[in-house]
């Protein structure tokens, strides 16, 4: 549904040079205040989140080593 309506507003396919430097830009502000919330509620899931195989470890890895990737880490 999302490209249809980038489609239709934008027939060539591409966003305007402006829309995707405030998208990206948007991006990585959301990536770093979910890293920050993450990194500030772990400490209170207790010991038991420190497992491994637990659920919330497996979520708090997937999440802080997503956070880290080169595209959400840089500013233009």
């Amino acid at each position: 549904m999302g490209s249809y309506i980038v489609m239709s507003l934008f027939p060539k396919g591409s966003l305007p040079k402006k829309s995707t430097t405030r998208i990206a830009d948007k991006s990585r502000e959301l990536v770093n205040q979910c890293r920050t919330a993450v990194t500030a509620i772990y400490p209170y899931c207790g010991l038991a989140a420190t497992h491994p195989s637990s659920d919330i470890n497996r979520v708090f890895r997937d999440i802080f080593t997503g956070s880290q990737h080169g595209l959400l880490t840089f500013k233009l």
